[in-house]
């Protein structure tokens, strides 16, 4: 699991080109949660990854403050990794 990241938007770091030695797996964590507009104008959505959270990831990352479609996100990471 070392070498594992779990893709959450609740984790504290970006996931950054620089973490593209530190893994060889990411893991997409809440596929597609619904998302919704707060009283405030803000947007939510909902904590599917908290079920894959518990598994106990070392490293977790996200992509920035808004929710991706799986294959968005996933093709996003790669960029981010393989591409910088």
């Amino acid at each position: 699991w070392e070498r594992t990241c779990l893709l959450d938007m609740e984790a504290t770091e970006e996931l950054t080109p620089e973490d593209a030695g530190k893994f060889d797996v990411v893991v997409a964590g809440g596929i597609l949660g619904n998302v919704h507009e707060n009283e405030d104008g803000s947007y939510a959505s909902d904590d599917r990854t908290a079920e894959v959270r518990q598994v106990g990831f070392a490293h977790r990352r996200h992509l920035g403050p808004l929710q991706m479609t799986t294959d968005t996100a996933l093709l996003t990471s790669f960029r981010v990794l393989d591409q910088g």
